[in-house]
């Protein structure tokens, strides 16, 4: 009777807009109809005086806690067996009075902790319910008798991420390459959401804890922007503006807690927050504990002393936490460039703009990102990340047999055979082959042409710093990436130069290990930083 006569009207955003004429809703189960929740929360507000209390309920913040529900999903709770079968007990008997049955199949008990040495036997109506390690409730898996309880939560969502993953590299079959801003958007909506489910409560407090959902990520973002399995990592989240899901998992983290501190104390996640707070000024091991060690156990570390419940209700001071977890993020990726002799590009663009582009914790995508031809992006990010084809890379890694695998001095140009053939010399000095000459001089000329074209680069055009303005340069990214793509193919084609052994032995005795020297004249990005009480401590190095 109620549903036949059920109408509804939209109320528009703008308040003084009148409401819309009533109707009557023909699609979808009456059972997700809107006014279900609210007939289900008042079908079921007697439930709190039907399961009893008992001296072994669990506690937080003065309150007494020993049963959750979602819907009709339902957790009870207890720290003893004799409570817990009070509590099983008591739901029955509301469940008799309600005309409800509780599902025996569905229904296991499991204990965390020590188990006892004879273990208790649960029943509901005299029939005994099965025990289990392990449980998934309200989307999160727990287990039982083991360190991390949140393990195989971490598995299963590792595994819906990948499958995510693969789905959205398999619609390419269908519709063609995706635009790189397309290919984020469906990132976010559809691989995120399960790299990051549960990290309000699930916190990693070690590098090994996150490892799985890490290589989700990595994974996506190689096959993403063209890269291979080897590639360097820090030039992933740089490239593509995403931030690493241990810092992102983290910052979520960070948020809920100050958003449940606010909360009033008659809600759960209130007092779950409270007692938290309560046991980690006691040095016991509790989830605000967690958040403080995983903090301090970053690449490089957010140490927090003040961590308080008051400071976690002071906007000012969240914000504040928030800046010191991005300003680690982005310190820990500029290291990861700057220390690693792969990446010249791109730690002669960090040489040039000192702070990372980003906002917040969130980093900026790069220019060149919005060219629409894939081969033409590609080609550059390939530049960037230093997964080209150039002899500077490919001497270092060399091959199969190891015999193209030289010193730096050594690995000349297989066009020239007079200068190392690094990205410099390859794509702006070598003019041993008149194709590439007339390709170089064909862009130049399309690039002149154009208004955006950077006017200082008429005075030097055969520098690193040359290479970094045109990369900068987004109007002409496009004009920019077919050159480079016309480079690598008109190198690929011709086998690499090695030359004879003696110059190789030479050039390895005269080699000197590359250590890397600081970005500019008063910053030196060392590898060991701590970020405290939003200064920087540090081992090596100074941040003005």
């Amino acid at each position: 009777m109620l549903y036949t006569k059920m109408r509804y009207a939209v109320r528009p955003l703008d308040k003084d807009d009148p409401v819309t004429r009533e109707f009557k809703s023909l699609l979808g189960l009456l059972t997700g109809d809107s006014a279900s929740p609210v007939l289900w929360v008042v079908y079921f507000a007697d439930i709190e005086n039907a399961i009893p209390s008992h001296p072994d309920d669990v506690v937080l913040a003065g309150r007494s806690v020993s049963h959750a529900e979602q819907a009709d999903d339902v957790a009870l709770m207890s720290l003893s067996p004799e409570g817990l079968q009070v509590k099983l007990d008591g739901f029955f008997r509301w469940c008799q009075r309600n005309f409800m049955t509780i599902s025996l199949a569905k229904t296991e008990w499991m204990a965390f902790g020590p188990l006892p040495r004879a273990m208790p036997t649960f029943r509901v109506n005299g029939t005994p319910i099965a025990a289990t390690s392990s449980y998934k409730y309200v989307g999160i898996s727990y287990s039982a008798g083991c360190k991390d309880f949140f393990r195989l939560h971490h598995e299963s969502k590792t595994s819906s991420a990948r499958k995510a993953r693969d789905i959205l590299f398999m619609l390419e079959k269908k519709v063609g390459s995706l635009s790189m801003a397309h290919a984020l958007q469906l990132y976010n909506a559809q691989v995120d959401p399960h790299l990051t489910f549960g990290c309000e409560v699930a916190i990693e407090c070690s590098a090994s804890s996150s490892k799985a959902l890490e290589n989700v990520q990595n994974d996506f973002l190689r096959r993403l922007l063209g890269l291979s399995s080897r590639s360097c990592l820090a030039p992933l989240y740089i490239e593509a503006g995403v931030v690493p899901v241990r810092y992102r998992r983290l910052l979520i983290a960070i948020k809920f807690i100050a958003y449940a501190a606010r909360m009033d104390e008659r809600y759960l996640p209130a007092a779950a927050v409270r007692d938290s707070f309560a046991l980690a000024e006691t040095g016991a091991r509790c989830h605000i504990s967690d958040v403080r060690a995983a903090l301090e156990k970053l690449p490089v570390p957010v140490i927090v002393t003040d961590l308080t419940l008051d400071n976690c209700r002071t906007e000012k001071w969240v914000n504040d936490l928030e800046a010191r977890l991005a300003l680690s993020c982005h310190t820990y990726l500029r290291n990861a460039v700057v220390t690693n002799t792969r990446l010249g590009v791109l730690t002669a663009w960090l040489e040039r703009c000192p702070a990372l582009p980003r906002s917040g914790l969130r980093l900026e995508r790069r220019p060149y990102l919005e060219i629409h031809n894939p081969a033409y992006r590609t080609a550059i990010l390939r530049l960037v990340a230093s997964e080209h084809p150039f002899a500077i890379e490919r001497g270092r890694r060399g091959d199969n047999t190891g015999l193209l695998r030289l010193p730096r001095a050594a690995r000349l140009c297989r066009l020239c055979r007079e200068e190392v053939e690094d990205e410099v010399h390859a794509i702006l000095v070598c003019d041993a082959l008149q194709e590439l000459s007339d390709a170089r001089r064909s862009f130049w000329n399309q690039a002149e042409r154009r208004e955006e074209f950077p006017r200082s680069l008429a005075r030097d055009r055969t520098s690193m710093n040359t290479l970094v303005e045109l990369l900068q340069a987004g109007p002409i990214a496009p004009l920019l990436g077919k050159f480079i793509a016309m480079c690598y193919a008109l190198f690929e084609e011709r086998p690499l130069y090695r030359p004879p052994e003696a110059f190789i032995e030479a050039c390895r005795e005269q080699e000197v290990s590359f250590v890397p020297g600081p970005l500019g004249p008063s910053q030196d990005y060392g590898m060991l930083w701590t970020i405290q009480d939003g200064d920087m401590d540090y081992l090596s190095g100074s941040l003005e």
